[in-house]
């Protein structure tokens, strides 16, 4: 069997790949917003809470998980005023 079709073939699939770009790369991304609806910053320290007081729950923060598979993971806090770590 000749390996120069297939070796061509592969070369024509990379040389096609970067003129077709992906759906993913030509979307515009829309931003995080926070609470007050502005963009979230780059180098800033927010919170992840409930916008529905009295739900339940807090912030997220780092803790062992009630099945105890993994040693750590990010849970939710049990008390709303408690907003975890930022």
């Amino acid at each position: 069997m000749d390996p120069l079709p297939s070796l061509l073939s592969l070369l024509l699939l990379f040389l096609a790949f970067p003129l077709f770009p992906s759906s993913a790369s030509s979307q515009q991304l829309e931003p995080v917003l926070d609470a007050e609806g502005n963009s979230l910053l780059t180098g800033t320290k927010y919170y992840v809470v409930s916008v529905i007081g009295g739900a339940g729950g807090g912030g997220v923060t780092i803790g062992r998980p009630l099945t105890g598979i993994c040693p750590m993971a990010v849970i939710q806090e049990n008390i709303d005023v408690w907003y975890g770590y930022p």
